[in-house]
């Protein structure tokens, strides 16, 4: 239900965007306010250079600037090594996120899986394409958005060109959060009761417990963060969202792998793998290696180190069972 809103909210609103902006053109290159000349903000605020035809580059944001070696950066903009990394970040991070392989997981038979596949496709084409399109539309409409507060974009570019749909259509970016924030809590209530509490501790849980804890710490979890949002009101979600993924992918992407997919990965392996490749991820944070020469995301740092723990600590430490194997691999 909650993808079903979000496609007809964003779906709707290309039309009445591009009307309201008098056309594709118009807004990326002819209007009063084309994307192809906007400005960096944060270069704006420093007083910094302005590039035309912005679009093409892609604005840089100067917050990196701050922990990088002026001289190092000769342009406003991102250098190609954070390019990289983002890349490696959506593309690779987003295989093994936790909100995502419990779904990979539940599929029934591979004919479920490729049904799943052709529904997918053009449902993110649509998605993606959609939010591009409006996105572009946004800046030529100059909804009076500050730089840290591009959160709140769709919700007012709805109230803007469709004031009597606003309802509907802001209802879809709520539904992609609502999406995202209970596949989480799905995910913690699982990894407490199921992983921690029942395999460690109770083995024999009751179904009865198990619902009552399970609903418990669902919403003990959403409080608590419910709390904490009241508290911190951080300004602008992007930075959190890069941070979730970047960290979860650093810690899980190759114990989820090489646990579906090498037969020689070991317990201490994945514990290994999972704990350097968050720790350091984390560390990276605060002490970012190459700052000033060739910067990266703290993600790729996590990720290769989580992968080399993985495959040496796994090569040296004694195999699984041959009998736990065959119920996952088969037998020889």
């Amino acid at each position: 239900m909650q993808g079903i809103v979000m496609i007809i909210g964003i779906v709707l609103l290309v039309p009445l965007a591009v009307n309201a902006v008098g056309g594709l053109e118009n807004a990326m290159v002819s209007g009063p306010r084309p994307l192809a000349e906007r400005v960096d903000p944060a270069a704006e605020q420093k007083g910094m250079e302005q590039e035309r035809h912005a679009y093409l580059y892609g604005p840089g944001p100067q917050k990196y600037k701050d922990d990088l070696d002026e001289s190092s950066l000769p342009e406003p903009w991102l250098p190609i090594s954070l390019g990289l990394s983002f890349f490696m970040l959506r593309s690779l991070g987003a295989v093994m996120m936790p909100t995502s392989v419990p779904r990979m997981l539940a599929f029934k038979d591979t004919k479920a899986l490729r049904r799943a596949l052709y529904l997918l496709g053009p449902y993110f084409l649509l998605m993606y394409g959609s939010s591009l399109i409006t996105m572009n539309c946004a800046h030529a409409l100059n909804l009076g958005l500050g730089p840290d507060e591009a959160d709140l974009a769709v919700t007012e570019l709805a109230k803007r060109v469709a004031p009597m749909l606003a309802g509907l259509l802001i209802a879809a970016p709520f539904a992609a959060v609502m999406s995202t924030v209970d596949s989480a809590l799905l995910v913690i209530s699982a990894a407490v009761v199921r992983d921690l509490v029942q395999k460690s501790f109770a083995p024999n849980l009751k179904v009865s417990t198990t619902k009552t804890l399970s609903y418990t710490v669902t919403a003990a979890a959403g409080v608590v963060v419910f709390f904490l949002a009241l508290q911190i009101k951080p300004t602008f979600l992007q930075p959190l969202v890069i941070h979730y993924v970047g960290a979860s992918a650093s810690a899980l992407f190759w114990p989820g792998v090489a646990t579906l997919f090498w037969k020689r990965t070991t317990a201490a392996g994945v514990v290994t793998s999972m704990l350097g490749g968050a720790g350091i991820y984390i560390l990276c944070v605060f002490f970012p290696p190459f700052a000033s020469s060739f910067p990266m995301k703290e993600f790729v740092y996590g990720f290769c180190v989580s992968g080399l723990l993985l495959y040496f600590v796994s090569r040296f430490t004694p195999a699984q069972n041959e009998e736990r194997l065959a119920l996952y691999f088969g037998r020889d």
